[in-house]
């Protein structure tokens, strides 16, 4: 089976099930979420920073460790 094939063929499932079977969201819920959701993803973005940040200084840490070991 090609890509595209088996892709279509999940798109057609998804698209059942969340386009034909799910319920709607109410109105007032939709706003809420579009209005929200940027924020929410700042305020992760912002969280995650710091993560990132630790994650890259090991990473070098470890580099240089390595070709000091060596």
């Amino acid at each position: 089976m090609k890509p595209q094939e088996v892709l279509s063929q999940l798109e057609e499932t998804l698209e059942l099930y969340f386009g034909k079977k799910a319920p709607e969201m109410p109105l007032n819920i939709k706003e809420t979420v579009v209005n929200i959701g940027p924020w929410i993803l700042m305020i992760m973005l912002i969280l995650s920073v710091p993560g990132l940040l630790t994650a890259f200084s090991v990473g070098a840490i470890i580099s240089h460790l390595h070709t000091f070991m060596a």
